[in-house]
């Protein structure tokens, strides 16, 4: 059954009551119907573009030491600026692009940033000065940082199965860089960046070849299309189009949603404190680790960069969790358990187990980092800092796509500038901090810090529903079918899938 609103019509000559189109049941043009080969090369496309800024923002941690030795860095805060500059960019980033995403449609944002990146990927590797290598970076970082957070927008885009959604955000690391990069680093620094412009490249491919994913804005290229090329369906519009906004009125709308969120929606706020500490704890194991394993136990900066590989292996250890609480919880469904039937349950129950995981493994590297203990059981810490963190990263990143929806990409926005500030900073604490209080009690400060989030997802679960129906853009979304910006328009007629 239609319902009636009454919209403004773009176009002065068609004042009357204006077609709203909309996806039918079974629409070809729904992203969520696409084929299973066309959503598999979709998700791997973006994951892979994902993969390129997680690459390139721990990049420094292998190939820091060789950038500082061939530009006779020694000040140790100018030292991680190359990294820190790269994370500011992080924050710019999402904050203005990944909310445009939801108004003109993931692919041309993606393209368009992925190729700044690129561009000044290439120039870091021709950097002449430090200061120019510090400036690519941190335009490098602008244009990296929209994956991350459209990544779950994109999925929320074409996955209806939130435990297909949650498998596939879970496809992605953060901890292969230092590994990598501290080997390729013996070549030569600047070929660290020779590598990671190469993989761009190749990546750049896939992802121009994308189909868009964002319904509201194919909804209003339909529309566009109908309007210009069928006498019969001059008057139709797109929930988009509603209100006859300005540019102006749309870019305030989109680029102001992630503040919004982050400083009215306690979801999107505790979700993002938590997530970006431990985020900035990554990367202060970026600059511990060469104090730990160089400046202990003598190792060389390349030999040092194999200390990540247990990471590697937690991050391994972590997606066969996933997939087997994935298929618990779906049993537990199918079986009718009074507990599946609660929201938050779903994805945060991974973040409580990851919290405990997250600060044992921050005291075990500072109370065991000692020549009268060998260089391997300091380096095993890895295996549950990299556990804990991508569980509270998973759970987290899957919990505020679940609630936000088309959304999320505002949410995550928010949650990614958060995150990068954090870990910005904090790693130009560590050495400082390390020489005053010492590794053990250095880390133990940090340990501390964990240990005060871990009930934040208790909190959560305890508290979903209750957070869920106070949330003004739950709310928003409720009113409005395809989630879009703006105004809820007042009377239309609106057919689903009325034209094709």
């Amino acid at each position: 059954m239609s319902a009636t609103t009454r919209v403004n019509s773009p176009h002065e000559c068609y004042p009357e009551p204006l077609v709203v189109v909309s996806f039918g049941p079974g629409d070809p043009g729904n992203p969520i119907n696409l084929s299973k080969k066309k959503k598999l090369f979709v998700a791997g496309t973006v994951c892979l573009a994902m993969l390129n800024s997680n690459l390139s923002s721990s990049l420094p941690g292998g190939a820091l030491p060789a950038v500082a030795e061939y530009f006779q860095v020694t000040d140790p805060v100018a030292y991680v600026l190359p990294s820190t500059l790269f994370l500011i960019g992080y924050i710019v980033g999402p904050l203005v692009l990944a909310p445009l995403s939801e108004h003109f449609g993931r692919k041309p944002i993606l393209v368009c940033s992925f190729t700044v990146y690129l561009t000044f990927t290439i120039g870091c590797a021709f950097a002449p000065t430090f200061s120019a290598l510090v400036a690519f970076r941190l335009f490098a970082g602008i244009g990296s940082a929209t994956p991350i957070s459209v990544i779950g927008g994109v999925y929320a885009d074409i996955f209806s199965d939130q435990k297909t959604r949650g498998q596939a955000t879970a496809a992605y690391t953060v901890v292969l860089g230092p590994t990598v990069f501290g080997f390729v680093a013996i070549a030569g620094w600047r070929w660290c960046f020779y590598v990671s412009a190469i993989i761009a490249t190749v990546s750049m491919v896939p992802l121009a070849l994308i189909p868009e994913t964002y319904g509201p804005s194919l909804l209003v290229a339909r529309a566009r299309n109908l309007r210009c090329s069928s006498p019969t369906c001059r008057a139709a519009t797109a929930p988009l189009e509603s209100g006859n906004r300005s540019l102006y009125s749309i870019l305030l709308v989109a680029i102001s949603r992630p503040l919004r969120m982050l400083f009215c929606e306690p979801i999107v706020a505790f979700s993002s404190i938590y997530v970006s500490f431990v985020f900035a704890c990554l990367f202060f194991f970026f600059s511990a680790y060469p104090v730990i394993f160089h400046g202990v136990y003598g190792m060389s900066h390349s030999v040092a960069g194999l200390a990540f590989i247990p990471m590697a292996l937690g991050v391994a250890c972590s997606m066969g969790i996933f997939i087997c609480y994935d298929r618990l919880f779906q049993n537990a469904i199918e079986q009718g358990c009074e507990w599946a039937r609660q929201e938050g349950l779903r994805r945060l129950p991974l973040a409580c187990m990851g919290g405990p995981l997250l600060s044992v493994s921050i005291f075990w590297l500072g109370w065991t980092a000692s020549p009268n203990i060998h260089w391997s059981v300091s380096m095993l810490s890895g295996l549950p800092f990299a556990l804990g963190m991508m569980m509270i990263f998973v759970a987290f990143f899957n919990y505020l796509t679940d609630t936000y929806d088309v959304y999320s990409a505002s949410a995550l926005a928010a949650a990614s500038c958060c995150r990068s500030l954090w870990a910005a900073f904090l790693p130009m604490a560590a050495t400082p901090m390390y020489r005053v209080l010492g590794i053990a009690w250095g880390s133990s400060l940090v340990g501390l810090f964990s240990l005060c989030l871990i009930p934040v997802p208790f909190v959560f679960i305890r508290s979903s529903e209750r957070l869920r129906k106070h949330s003004g853009f739950r709310h928003e979304l409720n009113g409005k079918g395809e989630g879009c910006p703006g105004p809820v328009p007042q009377q239309s007629h609106q057919r689903p899938g009325m034209c094709h």
